[in-house]
C-alpha cells in the first residue's frame, strides 16, 4: 500500500525529525510504498523574513497552540499549503499519517480538512503525543478517520494490512475510531513492540538532512519510555514500557547513518533518559572507542548528548569513557534544589550524588547542561531558596540551566494529575493553571519564583536556553490566560507574587 507521513508546522527543526524516519523504515519493511513530507521545515525555509522567527523556541507553545495566531499563519501561506496539499494528494496514497504535537496541531487539522477536500477517499490518520492526550477532541474534527495512541509502528502497519485486505478497522489495536454506541468512539488496546533491537534502522531519505537549522546533525535512540516514574512527566502516558536496545545495536545504526550521511558531526539522543540502561550505554562507549582505533572510523569526527538521570553508578571511569567514546554534554534534570521536593516528584536521586556527578562530569570534560522546574505543589519558598543554594555551590560546575517554561505543569494521565488531591492541588482547565488549595501556590508566585530564578542564573553568569526567553516575552498574555482560568472557577486568595518577587 502508498502510505504518505506528514510533518506540519510547527516542531522542532534542528535536525530531521525520528519519528517519520522511523515508521518509514519500519513500514517499508511490512512492504509498504512510503514517502515523508516534513512540510515543519520546507514551510520556514520559503516562508517570508516576518514569518521565520516563529520557529524559534522562545515563541513554540504561546503562540502555536493559539487559534487567532494559526489563522493568520494559515491566510499568510495559502500558497504554500495547497502546494503542500496538492503533494500529498498527487501521491495517491490511500493513508495519510500526521505526526502530531501540541505546536503543530492546529495547521496538521487544516492540512487534513484541505487534503479532505481534494482527495475524500483518503484515510487520514493522526498520531503522536498530542493525540495521545487530547483523543476525546480529535475525532471531533471530520477530516481525522482516526487516531493511533502511543507506539506507531505496530499500529499503522496492522491498519494498512487491515485495509488491504478489507478487514475491521475496529480490531486494530491501538486504533481510536468514531463507532456506533453510547461512547461515539471504538478503541481497542494495542501491544508495544517487544525487542528495540528488532526494529530496522530509521531511514531519513526523505529528509534534505543540510537544510535545518543544525544541518550537521542526526536523531538516534537508546530507549522508548522512562525507568523512573517522575510524578509530573507524561512519557509513561506515551510509552507504557521502558525498552532499551542494545549498545551494538545503537553503535549499528550509528555507523549506517555516518556511512550514509558522512557530513554528520553530532548524535542527539533523542528520548527521555540516554543511561536508562547502563550496560548498553557502557557497551556503546566500548564499541565506539574499539571502532576509533581505525584511522578511516566515522565516530572520529562525531560527539553526541542527551538527557540523563542523576545515578551514582555513574563514576568518574564511567564517564570518562563516556567522553573517550564522544559524548561532550548530558542534560540532567535536576529540577529542584531540595531534596523533599525531588522525593515528592519521585525522581529516585539523592542531591549528594547530582553533586558529585557534576564534579566528576566536569573533571572528564562532559559538559553539565541542568533543567530546572519551580512551583512544585510540595514547595515552599524555603525549598525554592534550597534550589537557588544549589545553583550558587554549583554555578562553577554547570555550563547552562535550562528553567521550565511551564514551571510545573500538571498533565493528564501522570500520577500528579490523578493524585491532585493527595497534592493538595485544585486543577483547572490547562496544564499550566492550577493552584494550591490553601492559596499559597498559584500562577503568580510560580511566575514570581521563575523570574527570580532566571535573575540568580545570569547574576551567576549562567546561561540560560533560548527558550527561557518566552515566559518574559509572552508574560502578560500567560497572566491572561490564568486570569480567565481563575476567574471561571472563583479562585480568590493571595495574590501576592508581584509583591512578593518586588520584596526579594
Amino acid at each position: 500500500m502508498k502510505i504518505t507521513l506528514v510533518l506540519s508546522p510547527m516542531w522542532c527543526r534542528e535536525a530531521p525529525p525520528l519519528g517519520l524516519a522511523a515508521l518509514k523504515a519500519y513500514l517499508q519493511e511490512q512492504g509498504h510504498n512510503v514517502r515523508c513530507f516534513d512540510f515543519n521545515n520546507e514551510f520556514c525555509l520559503r516562508t517570508s523574513e516576518k514569518w521565520k522567527p516563529y520557529w524559534g523556541s522562545e515563541h513554540g507553545t504561546a503562540v502555536w497552540t493559539k487559534e487567532d495566531f494559526a489563522g493568520t499563519v494559515i491566510s499568510a501561506h495559502e500558497a504554500l499549503l495547497d502546494e503542500a496539499v496538492g503533494q500529498i494528494a498527487a501521491r495517491e496514497a490511500k493513508l495519510v499519517g500526521f505526526s502530531v504535537y501540541a505546536t503543530n496541531a492546529l495547521l496538521s487539522l487544516e492540512m487534513a480538512r484541505r487534503l479532505k477536500k481534494k482527495a475524500p477517499d483518503v484515510f487520514v490518520v493522526f498520531g503522536g503525543p498530542w493525540v495521545t492526550q487530547e483523543r476525546e477532541k480529535v475525532l471531533k474534527h471530520p477530516a481525522v478517520d482516526a487516531a493511533v495512541l502511543g507506539e506507531g509502528e505496530g499500529s499503522l502497519a496492522e491498519l494498512a494490512r487491515s485495509m488491504d485486505q478489507g478487514r475491521p478497522l475496529t480490531e486494530v489495536p491501538g486504533l481510536y475510531l468514531r463507532a456506533d454506541g453510547d461512547t461515539g468512539v471504538s478503541f481497542k488496546a494495542g501491544t508495544e513492540l517487544a525487542s528495540l533491537d528488532a526494529l530496522p534502522f530509521p531511514d531519513f531519505s526523505d529528509f534534505p538532512v543540510g537544510t535545518y537549522d543544525r544541518p550537521r546533525r542526526l536523531l538516534a535512540y537508546f530507549s522508548r519510555g522512562c525507568f523512573k516514574k517522575c510524578v509530573f512527566c507524561d512519557v509513561p502516558v506515551h510509552w507504557k514500557k521502558w525498552r532499551c536496545r542494545s549498545g551494538r545495536r545503537v553503535f549499528e545504526d550509528l555507523r549506517h547513518q555516518l556511512t550514509r550521511y558522512p557530513d554528520i558531526r553530532a548524535i542527539e539522543f533523542c528520548e527521555a533518559t540516554l543511561n536508562s540502561d547502563l550496560r548498553a550505554l557502557e557497551d556503546f562507549c566500548d564499541l565506539v572507542i574499539a571502532d576509533k582505533k581505525s584511522d578511516r572510523s566515522a565516530f572520529r569526527r562525531i560527539f553526541w548528548f542527551g538527557f540523563a538521570h542523576v545515578r551514582p553508578e555513574m563514576d568518574r571511569p564511567f564517564l570518562e569513557k563516556m567522553a573517550r567514546a564522544g559524548c561532550h554534554h548530558l542534560r540532567l534534570g535536576i529540577e529542584s534544589g531540595s531534596q523533599k521536593v525531588v522525593d515528592s516528584m519521585k525522581k529516585g536521586y539523592r542531591l549528594a550524588d547530582a553533586e558529585r556527578l557534576l564534579a566528576d562530569m566536569r573533571s572528564a570534560g562532559i559538559k553539565a547542561l541542568l533543567t530546572f522546574m519551580v512551583g512544585f505543589p510540595t514547595e515552599t519558598e524555603e525549598d525554592f531558596q534550597g534550589t537557588l543554594d544549589f545553583l550558587r555551590r554549583n554555578a562553577r560546575l554547570i555550563e547552562r540551566v535550562t528553567p521550565n517554561e511551564s514551571f510545573t505543569a500538571i498533565f493528564p494521565g501522570t500520577p500528579l494529575h490523578r493524585q491532585a488531591e493527595s497534592f493538595g492541588v485544585e486543577l483547572g482547565a490547562h496544564s499550566d493553571h492550577w493552584r494550591t488549595k490553601d492559596g499559597s501556590n498559584d500562577f503568580h508566585v510560580r511566575l514570581a519564583r521563575h523570574e527570580r530564578f532566571c535573575r540568580e542564573a545570569a547574576a551567576l553568569g549562567l546561561a540560560l536556553s533560548p527558550s527561557s526567553t518566552k515566559v518574559a516575552r509572552y508574560r502578560d498574555d500567560f497572566l491572561a490566560d490564568y486570569e480567565e482560568t481563575a476567574s471561571s472557577h472563583g479562585w480568590t486568595g493571595p495574590r501576592e507574587a508581584d509583591e512578593e518577587d518586588d520584596r526579594k
